[in-house]
């Protein structure tokens, strides 16, 4: 086996890794959506506290600073993803 066949298992068993914690991570958020109804996207999930973490929604778009505290039945983020003079929903 020369060097580029055992760099490329070994980059293969990486990604093998990454993409199961991805997975289990995918049927935890799941399970957090169906008991609590909350749409959190990945990048907030961890650095957030949530007192009461039920009917919570943030887009993914949003931003949020550090040491946050979010109650029940927040959302945060755009009504719409358009710019406001294409927002036909108006």
């Amino acid at each position: 086996m020369n060097k580029k066949q055992e760099e490329y298992i070994l980059f293969r068993e990486k990604y093998k890794i990454i993409n199961f914690f991805y997975l289990v991570f995918a049927i935890f958020k799941k399970y957090f959506h169906l008991i609590t109804a909350c749409d959190i996207p990945l990048k907030f999930f961890f650095k957030i506290k949530y007192r009461h973490p039920v009917g919570i929604v943030i887009t993914p778009r949003a931003k949020i600073g550090k040491n946050v505290v979010i109650f029940s039945n927040v959302n945060i983020g755009r009504k719409s993803i358009l710019p406001h003079s294409l927002n036909l929903l108006q």
